[in-house]
């Protein structure tokens, strides 16, 4: 699985940033197999990188060439023989099937770019799974977006990041769950 790290290139995206901060370096080990995870940052990772996760670098997103981006990410996930697409941050890598986090509710206010609301509604609609930490966010997908249920996995009930290993284990058997 590869995941596409744009997250951590913004100020402070709250719950987002800080689900993948805490869960990515258990992931890995929870599915038994390698993740590859692309820093575009240009800073150290935002969690210690052990066995199970391998940090690649990357140029920081181009949302003005949404298609060359996704072109470049489906390339790298055939080149790494991925066969699922994570991203924290509305990217895609099509034809490879994508997991969407909705970390938060009332995601996004402050984002008015047509070209960032355009990547949202993509990589929504695209998603073999759209990943919540709430009911609040589950409700978000299907009324806002139309998102069937049965393509929705709510994570937690309650303050997610009060059991660590019990939400990245949560993610790990909703990716599980995917067919193959």
């Amino acid at each position: 699985m590869l995941i596409d790290g744009c997250i951590f290139t913004t100020p402070d995206f709250g719950q987002a940033a800080r689900f993948w901060r805490e869960v990515t370096p258990r992931l890995g080990k929870l599915l038994g197999r390698r993740l590859y995870y692309l820093n575009r940052a240009q800073l150290p990772p935002p969690f210690t990188p052990d066995d199970s996760v391998q940090v690649l670098q990357a140029p920081l997103l181009n949302m003005g060439d949404y298609a060359a981006e996704q072109r470049r990410l489906a390339a790298l996930c055939r080149e790494l023989s991925t066969t699922l697409f994570a991203s924290t941050r509305f990217t895609l890598a099509a034809p490879v099937p994508s997991i969407f986090v909705l970390a938060d509710g009332f995601p996004f206010l402050g984002e008015i770019a047509y070209t960032s609301l355009l990547a949202r509604q993509a990589a929504i609609e695209s998603a073999a799974l759209c990943v919540t930490l709430s009911a609040q966010g589950s409700n978000y997908l299907t009324s806002g977006y139309q998102v069937p249920a049965n393509r929705i996995r709510q994570l937690a009930e309650g303050d997610p990041f009060a059991d660590l290993d019990r939400l990245a284990g949560n993610f790990a058997a909703a990716i599980k769950d995917l067919p193959a």
